[in-house]
Parts: C-alpha cells; sequence; structure tokens
C-alpha cells in the first residue's frame, strides 16, 4: 500500500442528486429550469455537480463545464468559453457532428462567427483556417459585450439543434462571475423558456454561500427567474451528519463501520462534518503516520490518542494556510506568485513568466484624485482650446480608454468616492493623448462630481463641454452622457426643460444598445416629471411606458422601484388599481439602494396622506439606511431633502418638549434646508419655493409665528410663479395647518379651499378625498364652502 487513496463517492447526498435529476429530466423533456447549489467552501458543491454529470453523460447528454476565478472577474465569458473551449475539443472526434455544426455555424452568424473564435480557439479547428483572416473585422463595436452575448447564445443553439442528445452547462464558482456571463445565462434560459422550439438546455451553478447579494449578477438572474416564471431548484449543502462521515471513513479505509466509530467521531469533532476538511485531514494524519496501513492486520490502522491532541483550526481554509505553511520557503513563493494569475495556470505560461521574472520594473501606481494640477490643466484652456484638441490615435489608448469609460459608470454606483480617480485619468489622457469617443465620459462626470462638491459653475461647464464633445468625437457614449448631463442641468437651469434632454438620452442609448441607460434615462426622466409637478395622469401613462420598458429587458431592481413609485401615483390620483411587485420583500431584505427607496416612498405617502407615526418611523429607516449615493447629483436627491427635511420639522414639532429628541429632528430638517440653501443659489427657479416652505416648517417648529407666516407666503408665491402646482397645493396645505394651529380659521379654511384646488389641477384626485375628509372633521359644517366637496 503506498499512501491513502480517497475514493469518488458521494456520501449524503442522495436526496440533492435526486433532486437534480428530477429537475434535469423536467428541463430536457420541454420545461426549462435550472439549478443551484450553495454552501459553505468544502462543502461538497463541485463534488455534487461532477457526480450529477456522470449522471447526465451515461443517460446521453452532453456536460459542459467552466469555473469562475476570483482573479479573472475582469474577463467577461472566461469560464463559459472555458466551458465551450473544452466542447470543441471533443466535437473534433466526431467528423459527422463537427461539419454539422460548422455548416450551421456559418449559415447562422457568418462572419460573425470569427469573433466567437477569439475566446473559443478550439472553434477555429472546427470552422477551418479562413475564419482567422481579421482583414474584414472590425473591433469597433459599441457594445462588444452584448455581441458576444448575442453569439454565445447563438453557439448554443446551434450545438442544441445539432444533436438530439441535450446540453448541460455547469459552471462553478458564480460568486466569482461576471455580469456579462450572468446576462448570457439569463438570455439562455429566457429564450429557451419563451421558444415554442425545443432545445434541451440545463443549467446547474455552484457558488459559495454568503457572497451573493442584491448587487450581484446571480442575484438578478434569481430575480428575473422569478419575473418571468422559470422555475428552479435551490439546493443548500450542509456538513455531513457522523453516522455520513464515518461511513466516508469506512469504505475510504475498507474498515466495517463499528470499527471506524471511534475515529469518525474524533474527526467529526475536528472537522464538523466539512467534506473536504474530512479528506484533507485524513490525507495530513496519513501523512504524518498517524493512520497508517498494518501489514500485519492487513488493514489500516490510528492511534485515537495522537489525533485526539492535534491541534486543528476551526475553518478549513486555515487549515489549508497552515498545510501551505509547512512547504519549503522556494515552493511557498513559487505558489504565491503564481496564485496571482488565478486558480489555475498553464505550465507554458508558468515557464515565460519564469523568464519574465527577471524583469523587475513596475509600473507607477496611477494618480488617484482630481488634483490642483488637473482642475488648473482645464481652467488655464478656453472651451474652444479643448474642443478643437486633436483626436487620439493610438490603438492602444483608445481601448484603455474604453476600459476607464467603463469602469466610471459600475464605480459611479457602487464605489462614487473613487469615481473622481477615474476621471482624472480619462481627462489627462484625452489632454494629452487626444480626444477619443470616451472623453466625454471624464467630462461629465466630473461635471456631475464637481457640482456634488457645490461647485455648480465648474460642473455646467464640464456637463456642456461632454456634450458639445459628442459632436466633435461621435456620439458611442452619447446616451450614458445625456444621462449624467441632464441631472446637473437641472440643478442650474429649470427643472421643466430637462423632460426633452432625457427624450434624447433615451433615443441615443437605444440606437447603440444601451438598454441600461435607456431605462436609467426613462426612469430618471419620471422623476423628473414628478419633481416638475406634471398631471398625475400624464405621470400614470410615463411610468407604464417604463414599466414595460424594464420588464422587456428583464431588470427587476428597476422593474421594483418603478412600481414603488406607481404605487404612490395611483393613491394621489385616488384609483383603486393594484400594483403587485413580487420580488419586492426579497430586495429589500438584500439590496440597500430598493431600501432606501421603499422607506422613502412610504414616509412620502404617508406625509402626504398625513399619517404622522408612518412618516415617523419610515423617514427613521431611511435615515437609518447606509450611504450608497452616486458620485454626482441626482433629480432624486431633491425630493429626498424637501421631504425628509418637512417630515424632520413636523415630527419635531409634535414632540412639544424641547428635549434631546426635539432637537434631533430640527438638526435633521436643517440638513436638508441647508442642503436646499445651497441648490437655491444654483437655481433659484427650481429650489426657491421648496427653501422658503422648509424655512416656514422651521419656524413654525420654533414657535416663529410670525416668520412662519410670511414664510409660507412666499413658498406659495414661489411655486406658483415657477409653476410647481403640485408644491403650491403643498405649501398651501401646510400653511392651512399652521393658521388652524393657531385657531386662524378663517384663513385656514381659504388656505385649505386653494390647496383643494391646486391638488384637483393636479390631477390628485385622491388626496383631494382625504384632504376633504380632515375639513369635514374639522370645521363645522356651516362654515365648510360648498366648491370643496370632492
Amino acid at each position: 500500500m503506498t499512501g491513502l487513496q480517497l475514493g469518488d463517492t458521494v456520501f449524503g447526498r442522495n436526496e440533492e442528486l435526486s433532486s437534480l435529476k428530477e429537475c434535469y429530466r423536467r428541463s430536457v423533456s420541454g420545461k426549462t429550469e435550472f439549478a443551484f447549489i450553495s454552501g459553505h467552501a468544502g462543502i461538497g458543491k463541485s463534488f455534487l455537480a461532477y457526480e450529477f454529470g456522470k449522471h447526465v453523460i451515461m443517460s446521453g447528454g452532453v456536460f459542459l463545464a467552466g469555473k469562475f476565478d476570483q482573479l479573472q472577474q475582469g474577463k467577461p465569458f472566461s469560464a463559459l468559453a472555458a466551458a465551450f473551449n473544452g466542447h470543441c475539443g471533443m466535437l473534433m472526434r466526431n467528423s459527422e457532428l463537427r461539419e454539422v455544426v460548422a455548416s450551421k455555424l456559418r449559415s447562422s452568424l457568418g462572419r460573425e462567427v470569427y469573433y466567437l473564435t477569439k475566446i473559443i480557439p478550439t472553434l477555429n479547428d472546427i470552422l477551418g483556417s479562413e475564419q482567422s483572416d481579421e482583414t474584414f473585422y472590425d473591433d469597433g463595436c459599441v457594445d462588444a459585450q452584448r455581441r458576444l452575448q448575442y453569439l454565445l447564445c447563438q453557439f448554443v443553439e446551434v450545438l442544441s439543434s445539432s444533436s438530439t442528445a441535450p446540453l448541460t452547462l455547469f459552471l462553478d464558482d458564480l460568486q466569482w462571475a461576471d455580469s456579462a456571463s450572468i446576462a448570457a445565462v439569463t438570455q439562455l434560459l429566457c429564450s429557451t423558456g419563451s421558444s415554442t422550439k425545443q432545445k434541451q438546455f440545463f443549467f446547474v451553478g455552484c457558488h459559495r454561500e454568503g457572497i451573493i447579494d442584491s448587487a450581484h449578477p446571480v442575484w438578478e438572474l434569481v430575480c428575473n427567474a422569478e419575473l418571468l416564471g422559470v422555475p428552479f431548484t435551490s439546493l443548500n449543502l450542509d456538513s455531513m451528519a457522523e453516522d455520513t462521515l464515518n461511513a466516508m471513513v469506512s469504505e475510504t479505509l475498507c474498515v466495517l463501520p463499528r470499527l471506524t466509530r471511534t475515529l469518525s467521531n474524533i474527526i467529526y469533532r475536528k472537522t464538523k462534518g466539512n467534506p473536504l476538511f474530512v479528506s484533507q485531514l485524513m490525507l495530513s494524519l496519513n501523512k504524518k503516520n498517524l493512520l497508517f496501513p498494518s501489514l500485519n492486520r492487513r488493514r489500516w490502522e490510528w492511534d485515537n490518542e495522537k489525533i485526539m491532541s492535534q491541534k486543528l483550526p476551526d475553518d478549513v481554509a486555515v487549515f489549508f494556510t497552515q498545510s501551505i505553511a509547512d512547504l519549503p520557503s522556494n515552493v511557498r513563493i513559487s505558489l504565491f506568485r503564481i496564485s496571482c494569475f488565478g486558480a489555475s495556470v498553464e505550465i507554458a505560461f508558468v515557464k515565460t513568466f519564469e523568464i519574465a521574472l527577471e524583469m523587475r520594473g513596475l509600473c507607477d501606481n496611477l494618480d488617484i484624485a482630481v488634483d490642483e494640477e488637473t482642475i488648473t490643466l482645464l481652467t488655464s484652456r478656453t472651451d474652444e482650446e479643448i474642443l478643437n484638441t486633436r483626436p487620439m490615435t493610438d490603438t492602444t489608448m483608445i481601448i484603455a480608454m474604453k476600459f476607464l469609460a467603463k469602469l466610471e459608470f459600475g464605480m459611479n454606483q457602487t464605489k462614487p468616492r473613487s469615481v473622481p480617480f477615474v476621471t482624472q485619468k480619462i481627462i489627462e489622457l484625452s489632454l494629452a493623448k487626444g480626444m477619443s469617443p470616451m472623453s466625454p465620459i471624464g467630462f461629465v462626470y466630473l461635471g456631475g462630481f464637481m457640482s456634488k462638491l457645490g461647485d455648480f459653475t465648474s460642473g455646467y461647464r464640464y456637463v456642456k463641454l461632454a456634450l458639445s464633445l459628442l459632436d466633435k468625437v461621435g456620439r458611442e457614449c452619447a446616451g450614458e452622457v445625456i444621462c449624467i448631463a441632464t441631472q446637473v442641468k437641472i440643478f442650474v437651469e429649470p427643472i421643466q426643460s430637462a423632460l426633452e434632454h432625457h427624450n434624447d438620452g433615451y433615443a441615443a442609448s437605444m440606437v447603440t444598445g444601451d438598454i441600461f441607460n435607456a431605462l436609467l434615462n426613462t426612469i430618471l426622466k419620471n422623476s423628473c416629471v414628478h419633481v416638475a409637478g406634471v398631471k398625475l395622469q400624464t405621470m400614470r401613462e410615463e411610468y407604464k411606458k417604463s414599466e414595460m420598458l424594464a420588464k422587456e429587458n428583464n431588470h427587476s431592481i428597476f422593474l421594483v422601484q418603478i412600481k414603488q413609485v406607481q404605487r404612490d401615483v395611483l393613491r394621489l390620483i385616488g384609483s383603486d388599481e393594484e400594483v403587485t411587485i413580487p420580488v419586492e420583500e426579497k430586495l429589500i431584505a438584500s439590496n440597500n439602494s430598493v431600501l432606501k427607496t421603499f422607506c422613502f416612498r412610504k414616509a412620502y405617502i404617508s406625509f402626504m396622506f398625513r399619517s404622522y407615526d408612518d412618516a415617523k418611523e419610515y423617514v427613521s429607516k431611511f435615515f437609518d439606511c447606509h450611504e450608497n449615493a452616486w458620485a454626482s447629483l441626482m433629480v432624486t436627491h431633491i425630493y429626498n431633502a424637501l421631504y425628509t427635511g418637512l417630515i424632520s420639522f413636523w415630527v419635531a414639532r409634535k414632540s412639544r418638549a424641547r428635549d434631546a429628541q426635539y432637537q434631533y429632528w430640527i438638526a435633521r430638517g436643517n440638513e436638508s434646508k441647508l442642503t436646499l440653501k445651497r441648490w437655491v443659489q444654483s437655481s433659484p427657479w427650481t429650489f426657491e419655493n421648496k427653501w422658503y416652505l422648509l424655512e416656514a416648517e422651521e419656524s413654525f417648529s420654533q414657535s416663529d409665528y410670525v416668520a412662519a407666516k410670511l414664510l409660507y407666503k412666499q413658498a406659495i408665491s414661489s411655486a406658483k410663479l415657477h409653476k410647481f402646482v403640485h408644491e403650491e397645493a403643498l405649501a398651501y396645505e401646510l400653511a392651512a395647518y399652521f393658521h388652524l394651529e393657531l385657531g386662524e380659521m378663517e384663513q385656514s379654511m381659504e388656505y385649505f379651499l386653494a390647496a383643494h384646488g391646486r391638488y384637483n389641477e393636479w390631477g390628485a384626485f385622491g388626496k383631494c378625498n382625504s384632504l376633504f375628509e380632515f375639513v369635514k372633521s374639522s370645521f363645522s359644517p356651516a362654515s365648510i364652502e360648498s366648491d370643496v366637496a370632492p
């Protein structure tokens, strides 16, 4: 006996394996399904998946496997490409099937199949050398990832239709998956689910427990599947039970279970039943000669006491780390260097890397701030000089700019504090190396960043430069640029003028296939419509269009946020129409952005219908949500500031006692007031009436009634002048409550009547009814004018 040999039997997973087989059976019978396997590291997820793969192959199916790598997340489609690359190698052994696949690929994809060969090299062997000629191909596609996503899906369709064998795709370590790969899987599942033609495609994925959150692409796949009614099986693997572990030890050592019980008990206590930990511990015990073959007794033996005395960490990862630490130092150094390139690497690369190690030069660190030098560089040049900067011609630099542009947008949502670093690099390269089609991205985000810092003069200048640059360098990124530029413009120009800009941004996005920015332009336009006070029935129709676009493109998070606003609009209108949001609870529980929107919408509608307790509860929850703001200002910040301020002053006024709670709510209201004051200086048209209203509510809360009376009148006058009928109604209503509190019934009634009329003009018939009921309960019947009735 040369050493301990671990078998390939799956222990304690019969139920999960049966579930996978049954899910697979339904899927290949025509009903699209997929499956997820989750669990902690070392729990046996991959082992179970490959055991299932044996069943697929033995039943006549094709099992493709790929694995995502934490260090390859920036390389789209890496796991998919590896899976298909391996399959193409297998196809080379079947000449008849190879010719069928080649013929169908040429027929359905034509010259576009070339782009598949760039990520699936063995496809060249199937198609022949003519597909390798780059003469007729152009890499200037606006969205190369979307093109590859489409081509990969077409490739799967060709594979499925070329053979009667069902096709199963297994992707491991989904926690490291890139969004492009998951989008491709989503499209495969959705297309197979909606197609009348049976494709016999099944997907199974593994991911580590506790890493997939609402910001992860896999979460969006799950949400989209639920929205589209595509069923899936989710298997969560636990550690092995002690009896199962004993069966594993017994079979591995070829010793009766009753004889291995004591050893199994020790191993269970040390590993808590983690399968990988168990197997690695047994190998380690064998290596240390604590688990050894006895030639005299012709079976494995062990030393219970010595094994019990072994000090082991609780975590399998720590155990592996300690095992590596026992290796010679030169081996550890080599492992460290090679690990920087991913979970696996080809030996040819290692040999090349050995030669490259002789070169010790490293790239300088990027300058990570929008420093004074960059700003000085821009301020020293006129707009005309910047616009006349020569075009960028360096191909490598153009590719780098495309990478930086994609990084800019992603960071704007996920790591807003890092956006200035990328912005600076784009602008520096544009001014030094020439303007590229991505240069407007840098200028527009600089404008957004400067505006958020309060420098609206500079911010406005840079977004206008970005828009002008589109005419110079092309409109490849026009949808994104117009979207961000418009959000800056609404803090400088009248907000009513922004609506058409977002229409232009939507159209520009759709032309380039940029669905995300098309949706974003549409949703932000709707938010502008809301703040601008457009009639509610028009808002209702606009949100319906946005809902359809989000549904068509399976964007569940946008869809939920759209429906949350729809719910409020319908209540204001007084409609009985139900708004159902199937995945809302799940997203609220895990997505901070959706949670913040939910809390704000609840606080807003509670305030509008004067539900004090609910307004206080939800605005408190809104404040408790951790900040994940974008790097640039957004229209949603306007309503957030206004209504959280109004509710804060309302709560402060209700508290009566000038205690710590009162001071807290006054401070919260003042934060909103000061924010609006900064914006008033940039755009009096949009923000003056809102600031006056907050000032009035603060004065009311502090019992400064003389100041409050004047400020309410100024808020009403400013809202009317700047055509915000909904905020004119609100100012009238809050002034009416103020005078009612002072016992000035006639003035209060006058303001209630005016508020009712403006709400009616806005189309808020539900609010009108609510206001009428309040007035009816607060005034004597004789004092209620007939024209206040609904």
